[in-house]
């Protein structure tokens, strides 16, 4: 990235015209989100501590600094440039939030709904729907979206007793969501991107 990067000013600079017409800021935004995800899925594991977001390479994720429950949010350099690209980014990486493991261990149901709610805020926001840019992204994506169309509170049902995505199990979605078995396998082993 170059010193001369023009950057999108709304990704950080909040604007008031008055107290009722904040402008977004990815902070808001990110607010916005969680509570959004924490409405569909369920509560966000409040022992991790969300630090803030900052940009880095050419792949989105979260990361925990220090090893010591703290989360730090990277979308990609090229987002500076591009807000809804930004937004999807946030929207995926917010579901990682919810709950965090310390490590990069997701399995294809929570990289799935990742997916599918960063591309659902960007198409509500911006009416653009952003590419995730993987085929094995794209899989899971369709696998959730078919169990959450059967039954769209199973995650949050799963996840009042079991409060972590990495302990799903095949037998919690197939007593919620009238699916294959062979979908509700898939949908609890870890996600391998491509």
């Amino acid at each position: 990235m170059s010193r001369t990067t023009q950057i999108e000013t709304e990704l950080f600079v909040a604007r008031l015209a008055d107290e009722s017409d904040r402008c977004w800021t990815l902070a808001t935004r990110l607010g916005d989100m969680l509570r959004e995800a924490e409405r569909q899925f369920g509560a966000r594991d409040m022992s991790y501590t969300i630090l803030g977001i900052e940009f880095a390479g050419d792949q989105p994720m979260i990361w925990y600094p220090g090893d010591c429950k703290h989360i730090v949010i990277q979308l990609t350099v090229d987002a500076l440039t591009d807000l809804p690209r930004a937004c999807y980014q946030l929207g995926h990486e917010c579901i990682h939030t919810l709950a965090p493991t310390g490590r990069q261990d997701a399995i294809n149901l929570e990289e799935g709904l990742a997916t599918l709610f960063g591309e659902n805020y960007a198409t509500k926001w911006f009416n653009t729907p952003r590419d995730c840019g993987g085929k094995t992204y794209e899989v899971a994506k369709a696998v959730t979206q078919k169990a959450l169309s059967m039954n769209p509170n199973f995650i949050r049902q799963i996840r009042a007793h079991k409060p972590s995505f990495c302990d799903f199990t095949p037998g919690d979605i197939l007593n919620r969501v009238s699916i294959e078995s062979a979908d509700a396998e898939f949908l609890c082993q870890p996600f391998y991107p491509t």
